[in-house]
């Protein structure tokens, strides 16, 4: 099988950085509400947390 990408793996990790970022200003915005009986920035970090694992793994089965 030959591999077809055009982006190298630096590339591929930064699209993907930028894309969290954006995304993660957009929700804090719009969408953010403490959990239950967490603090603001207990439930941000949960959310961080989640968002950064799920992009790990995400990465791991792309590449």
């Amino acid at each position: 099988m030959r591999k077809n990408n055009t982006k190298d793996k630096a590339e591929f990790v930064f699209a993907h950085v930028f894309w969290i970022v954006v995304v993660m200003i957009w929700y804090r915005n719009l969408l953010f509400r403490c959990l239950e009986h967490c603090s603001y920035d207990q439930s941000r970090l949960i959310l961080w947390g989640c968002v950064i694992l799920s992009s790990v793994v995400g990465m791991c089965i792309s590449m």
